[in-house]
C-alpha cells in the first residue's frame, strides 16, 4: 500500500492525540485496504482494550465506497450522536466498555 499515506495518517492521528479512533483506507491500483486503526490506546498491559470508534467508522468509509451513502452517513451519524450524548468509553472519558459503546450507537442508528 501507499506509505506516504500511511505516515501522513499517523501524523494526524498524533497530532490530534486520537490515533487509535481515526478510520483509515489506501487505495491502490487493484485493492483498497480499510483499516480501522494503528493501535490500541493504553498506558499499561492491565488498562488494554480495544475503543470500537475506528471500526464502526471504517463501516461507514466502506459503504461510502461501495455507493451506500445514505447507509454511510448514518453509520457515520451515529457515532457522531454517541459522542454529543456523551456515550464514550473510558479512553475518552466515558465509563462505557467497547460492548456497550456499540450498542449505544447501534441504538442511534
Amino acid at each position: 500500500m501507499d506509505l506516504y499515506s500511511q505516515v501522513v495518517a499517523s501524523i494526524l492521528g498524533g497530532v490530534t492525540g486520537f490515533n487509535h479512533l481515526a478510520p483509515k483506507y489506501f487505495v491502490g491500483s487493484e485493492y483498497t485496504l480499510f483499516k480501522p486503526c494503528n493501535k490500541p490506546s493504553y498506558d499499561n498491559v492491565e488498562d488494554a482494550y480495544a475503543n470500537p470508534t475506528s471500526a464502526i467508522m471504517s463501516v461507514g468509509i466502506v459503504l461510502r465506497r461501495f455507493g451506500k451513502n445514505e447507509e454511510a452517513q448514518a453509520v457515520i451519524q451515529a457515532v457522531k450522536d454517541a459522542y454529543a450524548a456523551g456515550e464514550r468509553t473510558s479512553d475518552v472519558g466515558g465509563s462505557l466498555s467497547a460492548s456497550e459503546f456499540a450498542d449505544k450507537v447501534i441504538g442511534h442508528l
